[in-house]
């Protein structure tokens, strides 16, 4: 999908966000201007924190919730078609990684497998159904040391998703001698479970425990059903119908240029069911070529005048 297409539609969906969505149009109306004036708004992602949001009448097959890290209350994405998200999720996986037959997926995600609707979860329950095998693993790092040598000693291909904190954990007690086919895809930061660093100190720590040359990343959350991928010093690429669009931390409708650091929104095509387009909490920027990076999140201390309206 070219940019021009993608453009043409955007609009489409977004202009049909509008009109359907009840949420997405208090919001646009509070904002202004209306959709057939310039310039695309963002609805807070927090507003699915307070309401199941949907552009049209359709039965739910799912609601994906997040976790509640914050105590600020649990997101709730609801779902139309499974099958649309598992097929465009692997979509988005094969541009970076190529076939998931190739591979065994792993995953090391405690405070993400013990709850039963887990977007991620999900995701990677859907990639194991179609790769060479796989496992989750919550706190038996022994068993996944076991098998991360079993298939290193057999020349397997693996990618271990894991979030940061267990991912450290687990690093700091197996630390892992000998050279593999092994990619580590990091899925999310600390979770209140250990002090938070900076990526780059936590990549670096990872790749000596690993024994690997870079950490790759995953961005997605329980509001999209699109994921970009990074393979090395956090710089994402979104697949063709994502886009990302920096604006002014204190005026939400005010994009800004390359390499000027704001918020992150996001435009998921994927989600034409809900809205497509989500102002996210996190901080970061536009590179040249399109691609993004992460700073991170927005502390709404700071946040003044017309972003007031994000609270």
């Amino acid at each position: 999908m070219g940019d021009s297409e993608f453009s043409t539609i955007s609009l489409e969906v977004y202009q049909n966000q509008v009109r359907n969505n009840p949420t997405f149009f208090r919001w646009c109306e509070l904002t202004r201007p209306l959709p057939n004036t310039a310039g695309f708004r963002f609805l807070p992602i927090r507003q699915f924190k307070k309401e199941i949001v949907k552009t049209g009448d359709w039965e739910i097959e799912k609601i994906f919730e997040s976790s509640s890290t914050t105590n600020t209350g649990i997101s709730n994405h609801a779902i139309e078609s499974l099958s649309f998200y598992e097929e465009l999720s692997r979509r988005a996986f094969e541009l970076h990684y190529g076939p998931l037959e190739q591979y065994h997926i792993l995953a090391l995600l405690p405070g993400y497998i013990e709850r039963g609707n887990s977007s991620l979860v999900h995701m990677v329950k859907s990639f194991m159904d179609q790769s060479r095998g796989g496992d989750f693993y919550i706190h038996n790092f022994d068993c996944l040391n076991n098998q991360l040598n079993k298939l290193n000693e057999a020349g397997e291909k693996v990618i271990l998703f894991g979030v940061s904190h267990a991912l450290i954990d687990f690093a700091t007690q197996y630390p892992q001698g000998q050279p593999s086919n092994l990619t580590i895809i990091e899925t999310g930061g600390m979770k209140g479970k250990r002090k938070e660093i900076q990526k780059s100190e936590l990549h670096e720590i990872l790749k000596t425990q690993f024994n690997v040359s870079s950490i790759h990343g995953e961005y997605g959350m329980t509001e999209l059903q699109s994921q970009a991928y990074s393979k090395a010093n956090g710089v994402y690429f979104c697949p063709p119908w994502m886009k990302v669009v920096i604006t002014d931390i204190n005026d939400p409708t005010r994009p800004l240029e390359a390499n000027k650091r704001g918020r992150i929104n996001i435009i998921d095509l994927a989600n034409v069911s809900t809205c497509s387009f989500i102002a996210t909490d996190d901080l970061g920027f536009i590179r040249p070529d399109g691609t993004f990076e992460i700073i991170g999140r927005i502390q709404y201390s700071d946040i003044r005048g017309c972003n007031q309206m994000y609270q």
